[in-house]
């Protein structure tokens, strides 16, 4: 990593970033102070201006974005607390996630090949999956295994076969669930390094390697990496003396991981490692 910069175009969020590679481009998400959902967009020069997502709503917390069969679409917890979906250039209004699911934070969304998956905070803090198919909608929203809780949204990727969902728990430690594609979870276990976080944890894929950023309990940005089965036995700091007051959100894009987080002035700033 090196120094962070502001993102072109001048952009406030009160929440944190989503972003997604998208026809050779980084398109990054954000939610703007009049709880509409803007977007800028970089080939891998300096971003532009932010132009709002052509979709009637509001959303009370970041969105959440991934392709599924090559379009974009983004999800959002409504201000009444529903998820609603939508996508880059669809239809007029965001349309509720079939299972009348309800969340205190921004969702969760992993796109697997056919499947697509949802998870979320519930209201009981308890942590809740669904899951559309390519020809079937999302249908009845399910604890996730292990009885665990959240004070924050979810994150997860997918690795190979395996399913790696991870949470911020309510004595902020990291903890993280897996299961074998197509199998239940299992059981949550912390996060090795012992980090502490006041947001949800935010995982990429980097050269087979699940790299796992979050905010601390100081604002600052920590990072770690799995060697496939466990993480190191410390966090390290991102270079660049950053802060930030939500999750980070991490891409891979032209062989690099960039990495996007709203600062304590409520600007946009990225940072990039390459190794």
């Amino acid at each position: 990593m090196g120094a962070w910069v502001e993102v072109e175009g001048g952009g406030l969020t009160p929440s944190g970033l989503a972003a997604v590679v998208h026809r050779d481009r980084m398109r990054l998400l954000g939610r703007g102070n009049d709880n509409r959902v803007y977007e800028n967009v970089s080939g891998g020069g300096p971003f532009g201006s932010w132009e709002q997502v052509p979709l009637d709503g509001l959303t009370a917390s970041e969105p959440a974005t991934t392709l599924f069969h090559g379009a974009g679409v983004l999800f959002v917890r409504g201000t009444d607390n529903r998820i609603y979906a939508g996508g880059f250039g669809g239809g007029p209004d965001y349309e509720e996630v079939e299972g009348g699911g309800l969340t205190l934070s921004a969702p969760a969304v992993l796109a697997d090949g056919r499947d697509l998956h949802l998870f979320v905070r519930g209201t009981d803090d308890r942590i809740y999956h669904n899951q559309a198919k390519s020809t079937t909608p999302f249908g009845r929203w399910a604890e996730v295994g292990g009885g665990g809780l959240t004070r924050s949204e979810p994150a997860a990727v997918v690795v190979g076969d395996v399913l790696h969902l991870f949470v911020r728990g309510t004595d902020d430690r990291i903890y993280h669930n897996r299961a074998p594609r197509g199998g239940p979870f299992g059981g949550w276990v912390g996060v090795e390094g012992g980090g502490m976080t006041l947001a949800g944890p935010a995982p990429v894929v980097f050269n087979g390697a699940v790299h796992l950023f979050v905010r601390g309990t100081d604002d600052r940005i920590y990072r770690n990496a799995s060697d496939g089965d466990h993480f190191g036995a410390r966090w390290v700091e991102v270079e660049g003396s950053g802060k930030t007051l939500s999750r980070p959100a991490p891409i891979v894009f032209n062989g690099a991981v960039h990495l996007f987080v709203r600062g304590t002035d409520n600007r946009i700033y990225r940072n990039h490692l390459n190794t």
